[in-house]
């Protein structure tokens, strides 16, 4: 049995001081990219190299660029025009100062030359509330996420990541494909405390393993 203790914000702060603070190896974390992002920006509650176990890598995921449905722009190319024309209009919720969405839009703005404003939110969630309500012009969200509001006409997908187009969203280009030599990419691990014995990472790695190889379980995961 597997209990999930919801610990959202600070850019995953918050969850993370939690697995690193318990010593008991039955207390692991969902990791992202953000994790080895933030020790080079900001001072954490804990020490990566000297707290966090890492356990297993996941996947990458795919991640869409997404604006609120009332922009005046359809796709990236013309997101980037738009701001040429309009310096610091466009702003851009992220999930927190120094994660990955953060470094995105500045990658974006350097590489392209632009100034979309940064508006850090407290979390993924937050973010995404404030595409839909008009409070910001865009953030980032992974395919589940972003596909059915797609669908229902309540955002507009700008770019996805990646090398190639989704297959299930044939219609959205990537940055490549849009004639942008940008790319980002993002994974999913697991991460427990440094604290915890041994054995039991040994153990979860096997165990993890052996599930995320499973041909039924990637299967239902990719139907999910």
């Amino acid at each position: 049995q597997v209990v999930v203790e919801n610990r959202a914000g600070a850019t995953g702060t918050i969850g993370y001081s939690a697995c690193a603070a318990a010593s008991d190896g039955y207390t692991i974390c969902m990791a992202t990219t953000d994790l080895m992002i933030l020790p080079h920006l900001m001072k954490l509650p804990f020490n990566l190299d000297q707290d966090i176990a890492p356990i297993t890598q996941l996947l990458y995921f795919r991640q869409f660029l997404i604006a609120n449905s009332r922009t005046p722009y359809n796709n990236f190319r013309e997101m980037v025009e738009h701001a040429r024309a309009n310096p610091g209009k466009i702003n851009f919720g992220s999930f927190g100062e120094g994660g990955g969405a953060h470094q995105l839009i500045a990658v974006i703005n350097q590489q392209m030359g632009i100034n979309v404003v940064h508006v850090p939110y407290k979390g993924s969630g937050p973010a995404l509330q404030g595409v839909l309500g008009g409070e910001v012009d865009m953030a980032v969200a992974v395919a589940p996420t972003a596909g059915p509001l797609l669908k229902a006409g309540k955002i507009k997908v700008l770019a996805v990541n990646g090398d190639a187009p989704m297959p299930e969203f044939p219609g959205i280009g990537t940055y490549r494909a849009q004639g942008f030599a940008l790319d980002v990419k993002n994974w999913w691990g697991v991460v427990g405390s440094a604290k915890a014995p041994k054995d039991h990472i040994t153990r979860l790695n096997r165990d993890i393993v052996k599930v995320i190889g499973d041909a039924e379980y990637r299967r239902k995961f990719m139907e999910a």
